[in-house]
């Protein structure tokens, strides 16, 4: 039988895709989620966000709405295809109708920006565990 380590025992937090098409805010949250535990993949694009799911295992989705190549509710609607996968909106516009679409295309929470780590934290922990709650 093959020794467990604690750290064996220890929850495994979701692996992210995060796309954000501002470089500059991306790795701030790559930072962020990483001193949090999470390990994550930044893409800017639709494009490469989807190349990036097909490349490694994702558990999360945290996309921007709006993308060089397409919205966030583009890139959902093409990850869900492929399975169910937990998903996070983010946007500078949290009108109703923003929220609306989002929740429409499948998005399980959405934050309005600018975002606090620790809102953006609890959310994953939320999406990736169940029992989604809206969140602006």
């Amino acid at each position: 039988m093959p020794h467990q380590t604690s750290r064996d025992l220890e929850p495994r937090l979701p692996r992210v895709l995060l796309v954000e098409d501002h470089a500059d805010s991306a790795e701030l949250l790559r930072l962020l989620l990483g001193r949090h535990g999470f390990a994550v993949t930044v893409a800017g694009s639709v494009s490469t966000a989807l190349a990036a799911a097909c490349a490694a295992p994702v558990d999360v989705l945290v996309s921007d709405m709006n993308l060089p190549d397409g919205t966030g509710n583009d890139l959902l609607r093409q990850l869900r295809a492929q399975g169910s996968l937990p998903a996070i909106a983010l946007s500078g516009r949290d009108r109703d109708a923003d929220v609306e679409s989002a929740r429409a295309a499948g998005f399980d929470e959405f934050l309005g920006k600018p975002v606090s780590i620790e809102r953006l934290v609890d959310a994953l922990r939320r999406v990736s565990g169940g029992g989604a709650v809206e969140s602006r």
